[in-house]
C-alpha cells in the first residue's frame, strides 16, 4: 500500500487541484491513501480540508503548528499507513497513473528511492514560480521504501524552508547506498502561478540553508559553489561605492545622498530587462502588476547583495566557513 504526503501552507486553492488529481488516480483506491498536513495554514485551507475528508475516505488531514515542510513531511511519514510513502507538493498535479507507476515498480520488488519528472509549461522567473524538474531528487515527485526512514532518518527539521531540505534527503540517501532509480515517464504538473516581486525577493532568505547543507555535505554541496553569487554582490556594491565617490566629489551632492543616487544605473538596466520579462509573460497569459512592475525596477538591483548577505549568514549561523 502507498501513503501519499503532501505538506501544505496557505495554498487552499492549488490544494483543490492537487486534491483532484490524486482523487483522479486510476491505481485502485484500496491501494493508497492520502494525509495532507496543514502547516499552520491561516486561509481557507482547513475548511477545504474538512469537506474533503467527509467526502473521501481515504484521505486523511492533520493540522500542526507552523514548522515548515520538512517537519510537515516527517507528521506524514510517522502517521503514513502504506509501506511505501510518496511526496508531492500543494501546487502539483500528479498525472492520472502516477500512482499506478510507483505501485508497479515496487510491486516487482524494487527496494529504495522512485523519483520522477516535474513539469511546467514556463520556468520559474522573478514573477512566476514554477519548478522544471528532470532527474533530480525533489520531493515534488518522490516515492520511498518507509523502512528507508528508519534506517537514514526522516526529514532535517533545521531547514525550515522550502530549501536543500530535499537535496539533504538525496545526499543521505547516496551515503547510505540506497538505489535511486530515476522513471521519466513518472510525471507531475507544477502548474506557473504569478509571484509577486516581494515574494520573489523574500525567498532571499532562503539562501541562509546553503550554510547548513555545506556544514552536512562539504563534499557534495560545499558553500565555495555559490561563490559567484558573492562576487555578484561584492561587485554590485562595489559599483554603488565608486559612483557615490565619483558624485560626492564632483557634485555638492554629499556622500550619502550619492549612495542613494548611485542605484539609479541598476534600475535602468532593470527597467531594460523587465521590458523582455514582461513581453515573454504576457504572451503566455501573464501580465506583470503595477506595483511590482515598480518595485522590480526600483529594487531588483538589491536581489544579489540579500542572497549573498543569507549565504555569509548560513555560513556564520551554520559554521560551514571550513567547507571546501
Amino acid at each position: 500500500m502507498i501513503t501519499v504526503v503532501v505538506p501544505t501552507y496557505n495554498r487552499s486553492e492549488d490544494l483543490e487541484r492537487c486534491l483532484k488529481a490524486l482523487r483522479a488516480q486510476i491505481l485502485s483506491p484500496s491501494l493508497f491513501d492520502v494525509v495532507i498536513v496543514d502547516d499552520g495554514s491561516s486561509d481557507s485551507t482547513p475548511t477545504v480540508l474538512k469537506r474533503w475528508a467527509a467526502e473521501w475516505p481515504r484521505m486523511r488531514f492533520i493540522r500542526q503548528k507552523n514548522s515548515g515542510p520538512a517537519t510537515a513531511r516527517n507528521t506524514g511519514i510517522g502517521n503514513a499507513e502504506g509501506s511505501i510513502i510518496a511526496f508531492t507538493d500543494d501546487d502539483c498535479q500528479p498525472a492520472a497513473d502516477w500512482l499506478q507507476r510507483i505501485h508497479d515498480c515496487f510491486a516487482q520488488g524494487f527496494h529504495g528511492c522512485l523519483h520522477g519528472a516535474v513539469r511546467s509549461s514556463l520556468p520559474s522567473s522573478p514573477f512566476v514560480h514554477s519548478v522544471i524538474a528532470e532527474g533530480a531528487v525533489i520531493t515534488s515527485n518522490l516515492a520511498v521504501e518507509g523502512s528507508v526512514f528508519e534506517n537514514i532518518g526522516t526529514f532535517d527539521t533545521d531547514f525550515r524552508s522550502p530549501w536543500c531540505e530535499d537535496a539533504d534527503l538525496y545526499y543521505r540517501l547516496r551515503k547510505a547506498s540506497v538505489t535511486i532509480v530515476y522513471d521519466p515517464n513518472l510525471m507531475v504538473d507544477h502548474p506557473p502561478r504569478y509571484q509577486p516581486f516581494a515574494s520573489f525577493l523574500k525567498k532571499s532568505r532562503f539562501f541562509q540553508y546553503y550554510g547548513l547543507i555545506a556544514r552536512k555535505h562539504p563534499d557534495m554541496e560545499p558553500l565555495s559553489q555559490h561563490r559567484d553569487r558573492l562576487i555578484l554582490a561584492g561587485k554590485k556594491l562595489g559599483i554603488i561605492m565608486i559612483a557615490a565617490l565619483a558624485v560626492s566629489r564632483v557634485s555638492p551632492v554629499p556622500f550619502v545622498a550619492a549612495l542613494l543616487i548611485a542605484p539609479f544605473l541598476f534600475c535602468l538596466v532593470d527597467a531594460w530587462r523587465l521590458a523582455r520579462i514582461k513581453t515573454k509573460l504576457s504572451q503566455n497569459g501573464i501580465q506583470v502588476q503595477p506595483k511590482d512592475q515598480l518595485l522590480y525596477v526600483l529594487l531588483n538591483w538589491t536581489s544579489n547583495i540579500a542572497e549573498g548577505y543569507y549565504l555569509l549568514k548560513g555560513a556564520v549561523v551554520f559554521g560551514s566557513w571550513g567547507s571546501r
